[in-house]
Parts: structure tokens; sequence; C-alpha cells
């Protein structure tokens, strides 16, 4: 029976899935907003900031406090983190590298940089962005949950460095096997990641469909072992030229406050 090879997605904007389901990614949403105003939030604040209409965050907020998630101060129509969140929040932090270290890195970095920063981790056979600070002056350029190919971005390519080389060679004949020797363009690839072993960082591109240049760096392993890749983005004429100096604020930062 002939395998039928797939094409590596190049790209991948978060929430195409069919099957998605958006109302429990809507009510991760509204926690995390509350989460970075670090105060209680109005249901317009929410509806605003998730580009809700009003009647959606009402039904949405009511239902995360009648599951017990959040708190509604009825005298003043605030609504704010319920201890039910404790545990979890306790837990998560613990889970990557203790306290907020990893929150401040990332505003650190932004700070020193006056660049785009980025936090990807690998999902699959893709690079997917989880987190980011934008430019102080800047609009939002990316999304969170953006998904970029393993083997066209710079972040991508940082991962497979960072992993053992038997790891490596696996990885790699599986994404072999899937899309096809001609889509890896296997020298090309083994070539940048032995030059990301060597130098300990990568500079290319964010990604298909971004115009972006990227500086990116392996993360020391938080302690659940998971990988993550650390990146300053931004017009690549302007990165470039800073190649450098950003190299060493990055590290720098990362072992100010991850080490």
């Amino acid at each position: 029976m002939e395998t039928v090879q797939r094409r590596p997605r190049l790209v991948e904007l978060p929430g195409n899935r069919k099957n998605l389901a958006k109302s429990g990614t809507r009510a991760l949403d509204v926690l995390e907003f509350v989460a970075q105003c670090q105060r209680p939030v109005r249901a317009v604040e929410v509806a605003n900031a998730l580009h809700l209409q009003p009647s959606s965050a009402d039904q949405l907020l009511k239902t995360l406090v009648d599951s017990g998630y959040l708190l509604f101060e009825r005298d003043y129509k605030h609504y704010l983190p319920s201890p039910r969140l404790i545990r979890f929040s306790m837990w998560l932090s613990e889970y990557y590298y203790g306290s907020d270290n990893l929150v401040r890195l990332l505003s650190a970095l932004s700070l020193r940089s006056g660049e785009l920063v980025t936090l990807a981790a690998p999902q699959g056979d893709v690079m997917q962005i989880v987190d980011f600070v934008d430019r102080p002056e800047g609009p939002d350029t990316v999304q969170k949950g953006l998904k970029v190919a393993m083997l066209r971005s710079a972040l991508g390519i940082t991962y497979l460095a960072s992993l053992s080389r038997p790891d490596l060679r696996h990885l790699l004949a599986r994404l072999e096997a899937e899309q096809g020797h001609a889509a890896l363009h296997m020298a090309e690839t083994s070539a940048w990641i032995e030059d990301v072993r060597k130098r300990r960082y990568a500079s290319g591109g964010l990604g298909a469909g971004s115009s972006a240049w990227s500086i990116t760096m392996a993360l020391p392993k938080a302690q659940n072992e998971t990988s993550l890749v650390l990146g300053v983005s931004g017009v690549e004429r302007r990165i470039r030229s800073r190649e450098a100096e950003l190299v060493e604020i990055m590290r720098n930062a990362i072992e100010e406050f991850l080490t």
C-alpha cells in the first residue's frame, strides 16, 4: 500500500481546528486576562480585551462564577479569582522554574531589548508560541497559540539542536517518513542544526508568513523537563545589525532569572 506523504505545515493560526472547544479556550483566556491585570475586573473589560460581544462575556463570566473559578463582588460588579485556583497556580509556578521567574524573564528581556520576545514549545512536528511580550511601544504582532513548522523556523531549529543526537535522529526519521526527504532539505537542515549547536543560538526567520527575524535560544530544562525556546524578534535589518548585542542581553537575562 502506497504511503501518502503529507506536506509540512508552515504556519497555523490558533483556533483553526474544527473540533476545538472554543468555550473552553475562552474560559482560560478570561482567567489569563484576570491574572495579567492582577486586580478585580469588570465584564466590559473582559469583553473588550477578548473581543467578545457583551452578552457573550457576561454569560462566560457567570459560568466561571457558577463553577467557583471566579468570585463576583455584587456592589462593585467586579470579578476576581477564587481560592479554587490557588493549588493550580502554586503547582504551575513551581513546575516552570519556580515563583514567577519565567514571567519576569520575558518582561525584563522585552524592556532590555526593545523587541518582541517569544516563548515557544514543541508540539509534535511544529513549534507553538505559548507566550510573548511585544515591543513596549508597539501593537501585538503575533498570537499566542501560533504554530510554525519545526524545520522552517529559528525556533524549531533551536529546539532540534538542543536534543541529544539519538533523539534528533529519531525525530528527523519520523518527520522524513511523514513529509518526504525532499521536503526536509536534510543537508541544509543538518548544517543549520550543527551551526546552532556550536553557537548555542540561532538566527533566522520567525516562521513562514512572517517577515520578522529572530534570535533564539533554548532555555535550561524546567523541573518538568519541558523544552522551551526563547526568541527575540523584529524587523530583519534591525535584528541582524544588533545580533551580538541581543545574544548578550538574552544570555545575561537567562542567567539572571533561571540559573
